[in-house]
């Protein structure tokens, strides 16, 4: 893939993924957690995945959450 995102070093991501998953846990407000939604789709727009394997991966996370709904 051509995108900005798959073209940053992997040390690079490891550490700006770890940092954005320190914000999104800290947010307390409704307010900043949609700010973190919409942040999180301008990031997926960035990377240019293809929808059909977002929804796949998606999918596949959202079956270990299952049990915590239920």
């Amino acid at each position: 893939m051509n995108s900005p995102l798959h073209r940053w070093d992997a040390r690079w991501k490891l550490v700006s993924l770890f940092v954005v998953i320190l914000v999104f846990a800290a947010v307390q407000n409704p307010w900043m957690a949609f700010f973190c939604l919409i942040f999180g789709l301008i990031i997926l727009s960035c990377g240019k995945l293809p929808f059909a394997i977002l929804l796949q991966r998606l999918g596949v996370v959202n079956l270990f959450f299952i049990p915590v709904f239920i």
